[in-house]
């Protein structure tokens, strides 16, 4: 999906108001980092919902410089 597709969606769903910016902040860590996250911003992340969800994935990662990265790459000691 390109990305012009994607911020379609995105602004369609009014995904990016259904997040905080300190539990996306959370998310990123425990993904790349602490592996945990809080049970306020796994209540956010849930109530995102499953388009929200693939589509803001999608977009990160087609403009992120994770892009191409093996999933063995520790991208937190790095940034």
């Amino acid at each position: 999906m390109a990305t012009k597709e994607n911020d379609q969606i995105i602004k369609e769903n009014n995904c990016e108001t259904k997040m905080g910016l300190p539990c996306v902040i959370e998310a990123f860590t425990a993904i790349f980092k602490t592996g945990s996250i809080s049970n306020k911003c796994c209540t956010e992340l849930v109530v995102l919902g499953k388009v929200c969800h693939s589509t803001l994935v999608k977009r990160t990662l087609e403009k992120s410089s994770i892009q191409g990265r093996k999933p063995s790459d520790n991208y937190s000691e790095e940034h």
